[in-house]
């Protein structure tokens, strides 16, 4: 028999939970959903997940009721499951169910599914509203995570793309790995291997003293999982997280541009910075940007192409490795960087190498980087720089010459001429870029 709705609440033994109702009536909350409160019925609505499909309004409607009497599940839920809120045939076919799960009298169920909806549809129509530029608070300068010279943003997604086999999730662990020695608390999210896999490779780049990183195995694309990704943030206090990988994470074909909007959507509501891994295509260009829509490109913030050296050693004990960036939104465009990752039967090292040893990687440097590292080797002539570095003689002379004017990287140190004998400046001798 349905009970009224004063008696349905008074029982004393629901005093907490009927406490803990928030206050009455509609409210968008931070994380951008929707809920609405009848604290004297103990009944509580809530809308997440909305999105737009062939033209309805739907989201993911959760009732929760502390109403004695009410049949619920796991605690004071009611029931869950999408909602149409464009149709009115589904909201009222909705309002019934919720009227025989939970049958407090005088309590209008049809009226609650109607007052949330006609709030939502006024809250997605206003949106944001306008505001006057010159009051909006200027932004705080972006930070960044500098690990093996890469510099990643701390608020903003970055991706690290390549070729399968280029160790980018190796990479990505020992970077995760590295930040939490930090004391930065990190996630990594995997769509690609396992649990164990990782836990290996964590040992073997920081032997018995492992740093703590959070791992979340995920098997459904990143816009249907944004939901639990977000608790666990949240929960574990992460600050910065790795998505292994992309191609594996996202809702549809990566060439589409809907599929990438969508995913960096998602991840925007995580709300915080993180490494997306990415693969590249078999065009020419294919290490200029990640495959696929080139929204992957032009949402992330920073963009580092890794690439493997052709030589390197056949058993795979050494591999060695040229990070190129590709796009910095945030700051300076930085410069490539050579990695060495080595390999025993119980450990794996990563460190940085000069991008000068392999020759495959020195000539696809910068003119001003191929002349730094030659230098460092001592002193030389224009005309020596442009032999050794095989470089047309007024290549080597506008570089040198662009610098000296500057006052940065390089000093004359007499000649005339072809025959000018260039050095590098103190500073420069002992970093591995200008």
């Amino acid at each position: 028999m349905p009970l009224e709705v004063e008696e349905a609440v008074q029982d004393p033994t629901l005093a907490t939970l009927r406490a803990a109702v928030p206050k009455p009536g509609f409210e968008v909350r931070a994380d951008g959903t929707y809920a609405l409160h009848f604290p004297d019925a103990g009944v509580s609505l809530y809308l997440d997940r909305l999105r737009r499909e062939h033209g309805s309004l739907i989201g993911e409607l959760a009732v929760e009721s502390v109403a004695r009497g009410a049949r619920t599940v796991r605690g004071s839920t009611v029931s869950v499951g999408d909602l149409n809120l464009s149709s009115v045939q589904a909201r009222a076919a909705r309002a019934k169910l919720l009227a025989a799960r939970a049958p407090i009298k005088g309590f209008d169920w049809l009226g609650a599914v109607e007052h949330l909806t006609i709030h939502v549809f006024e809250a997605e129509r206003e949106g944001a509203p306008a505001v006057d530029l010159r009051e909006v608070p200027l932004p705080a300068e972006e930070r960044f995570h500098h690990v093996l010279g890469l510099a990643l943003p701390q608020n903003s997604p970055a991706i690290l793309f390549g070729d399968g086999g280029s160790l980018k999730s190796y990479l990505a662990l020992f970077i995760a790995g590295t930040l939490a020695r930090r004391g930065i608390s990190t996630g990594y999210l995997d769509w690609e291997l396992d649990g164990p896999t990782h836990r290996e490779r964590l040992r073997r780049l920081f032997g018995a003293d492992e740093p703590r990183v959070i791992y979340l195995r995920c098997d459904r694309p990143l816009v249907h999982d944004v939901d639990r990704i977000r608790r666990i943030v949240s929960a574990e206090r992460l600050q910065y997280l790795i998505f292994d990988s992309v191609g594996f994470a996202c809702d549809g074909p990566p060439e589409e541009a809907g599929t990438a909007l969508a995913y960096f959507r998602a991840d925007r509501q995580i709300g915080v910075g993180g490494l997306h891994i990415a693969h590249c295509s078999k065009q020419a260009d294919s290490d200029k940007r990640p495959f696929g829509s080139i929204y992957w490109h032009n949402s992330a913030r920073a963009t580092w192409h890794v690439k493997p050296a052709n030589e390197n050693l056949p058993d795979g004990s050494t591999v060695d490795l040229m990070l190129t960036p590709r796009k910095a939104n945030l700051g300076p465009q930085h410069t490539p960087i050579g990695l060495t990752v080595s390999f025993t039967s119980t450990s794996t090292e990563i460190k940085r190498f000069p991008l000068q040893d392999v020759p495959e990687f020195a000539e696809k440097l910068p003119v001003t980087l191929q002349i730094t590292g030659l230098l460092r080797g001592g002193a030389r002539t224009v005309t020596q720089i442009a032999a050794e570095l095989n470089l047309p003689t007024n290549t080597v002379t506008q570089t040198v010459n662009r610098w000296l004017r500057k006052g940065k990287h390089f000093i004359e140190l007499g000649g005339t001429g072809s025959a000018r004998i260039i050095g590098l400046l103190d500073r420069d001798k002992c970093h591995d870029t200008p």
